[in-house]
């Protein structure tokens, strides 16, 4: 009986687990000849929300001899901050939100199974006795 709770609890524990904060970097280089093609570096921090909206932040830097030209940032790096908003796709509902919602219905579900498995079987022994 216990067990639909449980699964209803990891569900709702799933849909949030897309909501976690997203640390990460890349670094990309390329060497050959004793010359530095380039060295590319990004890290960064995004933070999404129920709503759709993510903020991030983040740092990155590029050098090199051969850097394409929309990979060149200055010379001491480049630090940004930004937030990514829908417009008009997945702004009232979307995919977290939708989840988030569904988890809460089953594990809500879950417990009324409970309770009706507990009131037949209380309903049995009563009968039979």
């Amino acid at each position: 009986v216990r067990l639909a709770e449980q699964r209803a609890e990891m569900q709702q524990l799933s849909a949030r687990g897309n909501m976690d904060p997203e640390l990460n970097s890349n670094w990309d280089y390329k060497q050959f000849d004793g010359k530095n093609y380039y060295n590319i570096f990004d890290a960064y921090l995004k933070i999404p929300t129920v709503l759709g909206v993510d903020f991030n932040t983040g740092y990155g830097f590029a050098d090199g001899y051969y850097i394409n030209n929309s990979d060149k940032l200055p010379s001491a790096g480049q630090a940004y901050l930004g937030i990514n908003v829908p417009i008009g796709q997945g702004l009232w509902n979307n995919e977290r939100q939708t989840a988030l919602k569904q988890a809460k219905v089953l594990k809500n579900a879950a417990q009324a199974e409970i309770k009706s498995a507990i009131n037949n079987l209380l309903f049995e022994a009563a009968q039979n006795y």
